[in-house]
């Protein structure tokens, strides 16, 4: 994993990495929570974040989406500063239109699904094209099956979320995200919150999207999904990244990833 020192989203290829955290900082009061955390994520990877809880995973993907304020360093998306503007030789946070405008850019999923009940699946996929993205509803419509069907929804356009198993709910809010086209997919772990039978549909969905392309970066402990799928993963421990790598070498049997065994070993 490449570290940068001056201009971080540049890979010193004549290309800029898609993604790119540099050196990021967040604080909850006296706690550090992210300490300086670097990494750099390429169009079309899927880059796996494993750690034990409450070492800063989903507070990174908060702070990529700008849900939450950091306290130094800088994340950079198209090379592009994501959260903050430089005015008058200062940075200052984006209000709140231009940082709304920033997340059209930036999916993200949760673990819980978060979908409006009273709104089918179509529906709660195809409002936000609608509403952010000015699409008439024919046309939110049509991408919004589209994208439903990419996921293995096809036959529950118009079930209500009350009528779909957890995994079927989620599958509509990787959806939701998803028709966006946006730079990249935050999943936040997607899986935590569903009974063990239906965490297989939804790794299979995501699977696909993976394979279509998509740039996504991915909390979980699903450590298979991070072997056969990502094509980056990263330990996180103490908010720090301590271990990084292709999976071949992070969960091959080398003196490198010690860390990454042992946490393996204690989840497993």
């Amino acid at each position: 994993m490449k570290q940068q020192e001056s201009t971080p989203f540049d890979l010193g290829n004549g290309s800029q990495s898609l993604l790119s955290v540099h050196k990021v900082l967040k604080r909850f009061g006296e706690k550090t929570i992210l300490d300086e955390v670097s990494f750099e994520v390429e169009k079309g990877q899927v880059f796996c974040l494993l750690g034990p809880s409450g070492s800063g995973k989903s507070t990174l993907l908060r702070c990529i989406d700008h849900l939450e304020p950091i306290h130094g360093g800088e994340i950079r998306l198209n090379g592009e500063r994501l959260g903050y503007r430089e005015r008058r030789g200062k940075l200052v946070a984006m209000n709140d239109r231009e940082a709304s405008k920033m997340r059209m850019h930036i999916g993200m999923v949760f673990q819980h699904f978060n979908l409006f009940p009273h709104l089918t699946a179509l529906e709660n996929v195809a409002l936000a094209p609608r509403q952010v993205k000015k699409l008439n509803k024919s046309d939110a419509e049509a991408r919004a099956q589209e994208v439903l069907a990419t996921v293995g929804l096809a036959e529950f356009f118009s079930s209500f979320p009350s009528q779909l198993s957890g995994g079927q709910q989620q599958r509509v809010a990787i959806a939701r995200a998803v028709v966006m086209e946006p730079s990249v997919v935050l999943f936040d772990e997607p899986t935590s919150a569903l009974d063990p039978e239906l965490v297989g549909e939804v790794l299979l969905a995501m699977k696909r999207l993976a394979e279509s392309g998509m740039t996504m970066i991915i909390v979980s402990h699903e450590v298979g999904f991070a072997r056969d799928v990502g094509d980056m993963v990263a330990l996180m421990e103490c908010g720090r990244i301590v271990e990084s790598g292709p999976p071949h070498e992070v969960f091959g049997k080398g003196e490198g990833f010690a860390r990454t065994r042992e946490f393996v070993k204690r989840i497993i």
